[in-house]
């Protein structure tokens, strides 16, 4: 049997070694510069995760008999045009705990099961924080988000609530859950 040559298995574990990071860079696109190192830093540590994208967004169309999954694209462009045109709805970089810097709330998807999805919070000032540790993560296998189909659930923060602004996270356009500041946490209320 003949092995490959220096040159060829360099090549092989340089492609395998940008592997990930080339996806997560392509991935961290609409994500804030500031936000990025932390998040990648994160997701290499946590290879099994990555972020989830608009491609992820579905909603259940009760009008088609039966029911059926559709994707979100109508509903973004919505919200993007009549509210927000940065709007990610599995993406926030904005002062979730009250201290005066921005925190970073995602959800994240399993690359090997794509139901099983949670969400991370990472207290700022996470770009100069070597931490890879988040202030809080829920998956949907917690008892309350069980029921919960991921890709159906989005970010809902700021305008047109009342202040103190509060993360909730939900059905499209309503509310299942409250994920406010406890300490140098987060606790939900459902």
């Amino acid at each position: 049997m003949k092995f490959p040559g220096p040159a060829a298995v360099l090549i092989v574990v340089l492609v395998w070694l940008q592997a990930p990071s080339f996806a997560q860079s392509v991935v961290l696109d609409f994500v804030h510069s500031e936000d990025r190192s932390v998040l990648a830093r994160w997701l290499s540590a946590n290879p099994e995760w990555r972020l989830a994208t608009d491609r992820d967004c579905w909603f259940w169309n009760w009008n088609a008999n039966p029911r059926t999954k559709t994707d979100c694209r109508e509903g973004l462009d919505r919200i993007r045009t009549t509210e927000s045109k940065d709007y990610q709805p599995y993406y926030l970089s904005a002062d979730l705990n009250g201290d005066g810097t921005r925190d970073i709330a995602v959800f994240m998807v399993s690359r090997t099961d794509p139901d099983r999805g949670q969400i991370v919070i990472f207290n700022g000032p996470a770009a100069s924080s070597r931490s890879t540790v988040p202030a809080f993560t829920l998956d949907n296998s917690h008892p309350y988000a069980k029921s919960w189909a991921f890709g159906y659930f989005a970010f809902h923060y700021g305008p047109p609530r009342p202040r103190p602004y509060r993360l909730l996270v939900g059905e499209w356009e309503a509310e299942r859950a409250i994920i406010e500041p406890d300490g140098k946490g987060y606790r939900v209320r459902w």
